[in-house]
C-alpha cells in the first residue's frame, strides 16, 4: 500500500511542478529536437542573450490566432527558455483572464501583467501605440541573466 501512494504522490508532484507549456513546448525542458518534432520552424539565427539558437514557428502552423511566435533555445542544451507570442490586441483580456487563473500575478498596470509561476516569469502587454498583444514565458535564470546583461550595457 505505502509504495501505491508514493508512486501516486510522485506522478502527482511532477504535475504540480511542470513548468508552463504554451504552444504544447514546456519551458526549461523541451529540447529544439522536441519542437522541431513538433512545429516546422524558421530559423532566426542566435539570440543575444542566450547565444543559442532563435526560431519562429511556421505562419501557417501558428495555434490559437498567434500572429508570431519565437523560441529561444540555450546555447549548449539546446533547452527552451523563452516562448513569445504575438496576438492581436483585442485579446489583450481574454489572455489575461487565462493567465490569471493559472498563474500568481506579481505585477499588474495599464495593458501590462506580470504573472509567475516560481520558476517562469510570463509578461503579457500591449506595446505603446501597437495594435498586438504580446505574452512571454520566460524561465526565471534566463530573464536574470538578460537583466544582468541589459544592466550592464548601461552602466
Amino acid at each position: 500500500m505505502k509504495k501505491i501512494l508514493i508512486i501516486i504522490t510522485l506522478m502527482f508532484s511532477s504535475i504540480l511542478y511542470a513548468n508552463p507549456a504554451p504552444f504544447g513546448l514546456e519551458i526549461h525542458k523541451t529540447t529544439l529536437k522536441e519542437a522541431q518534432e513538433k512545429y516546422t520552424l524558421i530559423d532566426n539565427g542566435i539570440n543575444y542573450y542566450s547565444k543559442g539558437p532563435m526560431y519562429t514557428i511556421k505562419d501557417s502552423e501558428l495555434p490559437l490566432d498567434a500572429s508570431k511566435v519565437t523560441l529561444i533555445f540555450s546555447k549548449d542544451e539546446n533547452i527552451l527558455l523563452s516562448v513569445s507570442a504575438t496576438f492581436n490586441k483585442s485579446k489583450f483580456e481574454s489572455l489575461y483572464e487565462n493567465l490569471s487563473k493559472k498563474y500568481k500575478l506579481i505585477f499588474v498596470d495599464n495593458q501590462y501583467a506580470t504573472f509567475t509561476d516560481d520558476q517562469t516569469i510570463i509578461h503579457l502587454y500591449v506595446p505603446h501605440m501597437s495594435f498586438d498583444s504580446t505574452v512571454e514565458y520566460i524561465f526565471n535564470e534566463f530573464d536574470n541573466l538578460k537583466e544582468a546583461i541589459h544592466i550592464e550595457k548601461i552602466n
